[in-house]
């Protein structure tokens, strides 16, 4: 195993030699990876735990253990860039720039780039909300298909379009539109009925797996990860109402979109409230 194999050198490596990382925390390339800037192999040889390990089946294991999900996209880069990517200036220079009138299907898939609170306010119906924030290109590569064709919508769409251009899908967009505002509305949740009625409603969690198996907040809750929300939502009983939380709101929005689009039933998302319920 190549990790093995680099694991084995770096033991045989000077103290002083600098590592300067790759990926910093959060990154879904890793797990447990601090914001050091840099780093000494004798630092990583005396503090990184998978440097204690001289058992290659307990390297693997643990290296293994507890991965992060991996994204739709993760695999269609990799043969795009051992074929090479291509320059996105083009791509997005020609882009088809929608009237503000312009007629979606109900098939059409469109990404709403705005803020949350302006898209719960007024959006296209069907519209997915991933908003231009830090996560973007990793919501947008973990919802959305690399085969799949998508529209983008909402202020700053050409920035959104070189953000999508990082994951080489600038080639999914079909057209661009400054006009996201339209005539669906998200719900707004009762939260006094919720706390005292929940049973009255269905909760979905979209944490991963991980955070769930550290503590569920909700014990009746479904657990569906959000990136694989699109493809589970037939799990999900629309009998009642549904309310999504995920650990701090970023997510649970973004899901409460989706299920806007597929579920017959009011959605609620409990947003940055789930941490009331916590702590």
């Amino acid at each position: 195993m190549l990790y093995y194999s680099l694991h084995r050198r770096i033991l045989q490596l000077p103290d002083d030699v600098l590592v300067y990382p790759a990926h910093g925390p959060g990154s879904l390339c890793g797990k447990n990876l601090g914001p050091e800037l840099f780093t000494t192999i004798g630092k990583e040889k005396s503090a990184n735990p998978l440097l204690q390990l001289s058992c290659k089946k307990d390297f693997v294991d643990q290296l293994l253990k507890d991965q992060p999900y991996v994204p739709k996209y993760f695999s269609y880069d990799v043969q795009q860039n051992r074929k090479g990517a291509l320059c996105p200036v083009a791509s997005i220079n020609n882009l088809s720039h929608l009237p503000a009138n312009y007629a979606f299907s109900p098939d059409d898939l469109i990404i709403d780039v705005r803020p949350k609170e302006l898209f719960k306010a007024g959006h296209h119906k069907g519209a997915f909300n991933i908003p231009l924030i830090k996560t973007f290109e990793t919501w947008l590569g973990s919802i959305i298909d690399p085969n799949e064709k998508f529209y983008i919508v909402g202020s700053a769409t050409e920035a959104a379009c070189y953000r999508a251009a990082s994951i080489g899908y600038e080639v999914n967009v079909k057209g661009i539109s400054e006009t996201a505002e339209g005539d669906a509305k998200s719900a707004t949740l009762d939260l006094e009925d919720f706390t005292n009625h929940r049973g009255n409603y269905t909760i979905v969690d979209v944490r991963n797996d991980s955070e769930v198996a550290a503590v569920k907040i909700f014990p009746e809750a479904i657990h569906i990860p959000l990136p694989n929300l699109r493809e589970r939502v037939g799990d999900i009983v629309t009998t009642k109402p549904i309310v999504v939380h995920c650990a701090g709101g970023t997510r649970s929005a973004i899901a409460a979109s989706l299920l806007e689009k597929y579920l017959p039933t009011k959605i609620f998302d409990l947003g940055e409230v789930i941490n009331r319920f916590v702590y």
